[in-house]
């Protein structure tokens, strides 16, 4: 039996990637539709959601970001189809960190940890750089992950993006852009570290993630009761071994 789960992007557990993402795209298999009713609680992960406790995402375009334009773009929202789902991220908002579904800001995304994610121009993006100390998520993170996130100045170091409908056998496709490699002295910077996809997310404890780590490799994980296991791993990125002091990423920068 196929069960259907929430998707969800983690990009770099504090490898402090400053990602675009230029297009998403999730395509279910040609007989297998998007679930179109409210999620329900399942787990200690999703949260019971109504279309009455979701809202669109401010519409103010944010600064304009160095070598960009200042123009607005044409709005083009995302397109939902019984079977596809595509985000060009031409809608200029910015989203904040929810604590659950319910209380996002946008009908198709979650910022589940990380702070805030920008879209403008074609592009979504983490916090770039330091964020602000007056930012609140400055002092949130400065005190709950402190160490993870160099003092709550980079939230983006565990930025997480969760898609708020539910699919059954999909594929899942997303441009990144590595803007700056921040090296943080975090204990739990390592290799495995990178850019990962989700799927299958029921809660915190049971999960699959596929992805590309800063050590070149492509990985594929379940995550069964709180412990996981390696499906398949496998070197796609060429370069110099990873070391985490003098090689710390094979991963392409911008």
């Amino acid at each position: 039996m196929t069960r259907k789960s929430a998707l969800l992007i983690f990009v770099g557990l504090l490898l402090c990637l400053a990602a675009l993402t230029a297009l998403f795209l999730i395509q279910s298999e040609p007989m297998v539709v998007i679930n179109s009713s409210p999620i329900t609680e399942e787990g200690d992960f999703l949260k019971a959601v109504t279309p009455e406790d979701i809202s669109h995402g401010t519409s103010t375009p944010p600064k304009p970001i160095k070598g960009g334009t200042t123009t607005p773009p044409t709005a083009i929202p995302p397109v939902v189809t019984s079977k596809t789902f595509t985000d060009t991220f031409s809608i200029a908002s910015d989203l904040e960190e929810a604590s659950d579904l319910r209380t996002t800001a946008n009908p198709y995304w979650w910022v589940n940890s990380g702070g805030w994610m920008y879209t403008y121009n074609g592009t979504a993006k983490t916090v770039q750089g330091d964020l602000s100390t007056s930012n609140r998520w400055y002092s949130e993170y400065k005190q709950s992950s402190n160490e993870d996130t160099d003092g709550g100045l980079h939230p983006q170091n565990i930025f997480r993006l969760v898609h708020t409908k539910k699919w059954l056998n999909f594929v899942q496709q997303a441009y990144f852009k590595i803007n700056k490699i921040n090296l943080s002295e975090s204990s739990n910077r390592s290799e495995s570290n990178g850019i990962l996809l989700f799927n299958r997310y029921q809660n915190g404890d049971d999960l699959y993630y596929t992805g590309l780590r800063v050590d070149g490799t492509a990985i594929i994980k379940k995550k069964i009761n709180g412990t996981y296991y390696t499906l398949a791993q496998k070197k796609v990125l060429s370069g110099k071994k990873y070391n985490k002091e003098n090689n710390p990423n094979l991963l392409p920068l911008s």
